[in-house]
């Protein structure tokens, strides 16, 4: 009889932040690196003026605009998503463009 799967706790488990925003930049989304998909995309932030830089592996349809929550933590100055939940996509394409 075979196990179940069990997910294991990651080591930077005690490094986990949960952060809410508006994503203001999207500079990759879905883009192939190796077999998998990885989005750039950036949200607003005190300490810097053009926005977090985030990052996420797997495929995701974020767009300019949407509200989101993320969990995930900080490497250097870019903030590594493990995971993305859309709480309000954008409403109209003016809000994209501004």
């Amino acid at each position: 009889m075979r196990r179940r799967y069990k997910r294991q706790i990651s080591k930077y488990e005690e490094q986990a932040l949960n952060a809410e925003g508006k994503i203001i930049k999207i500079d990759y989304k879905n883009q192939i690196v190796g077999e998998k998909y990885k989005t750039v995309f950036y949200v607003p932030s005190l300490l810097c003026p053009e926005g977090r830089r985030c990052v996420t592996w797997g495929h995701t349809n974020i767009n300019v605009g949407d509200y989101v929550e993320l969990k995930g933590r900080f490497n250097d100055d870019i903030f590594l998503c493990w995971s993305i939940k859309i709480i309000r996509k954008s409403e109209s394409l003016n809000e994209v463009t501004q």
